[in-house]
């Protein structure tokens, strides 16, 4: 989820990655893979795609909709 941090050049937009899959697993490396989803659910351009190595639970940053027609694709 993106959120707005001091920096030491002014304030930034950042992204806030999850701690824990839906399971309880730490999402942090060698335990997650995270790539990016092209959607356009929402007015947003894609998704940031977490998964958890231990249980392959996805978790998609912002939410998905599935208003894109690409359903299928989301599990």
């Amino acid at each position: 989820m993106p959120r707005t941090v001091p920096t030491g050049r002014g304030p930034e937009v950042v992204e806030v990655r999850p701690e824990k899959c839906v399971n309880g697993h730490e999402l942090r490396p060698p335990n997650v893979a995270i790539s990016h989803l092209p959607c356009s659910c929402a007015g947003i351009s894609g998704h940031r795609v977490y998964q958890c190595r231990t249980c392959d639970a996805t978790l998609y940053v912002p939410p998905h909709t599935g208003e894109s027609g690409q359903g299928s694709a989301y599990g």
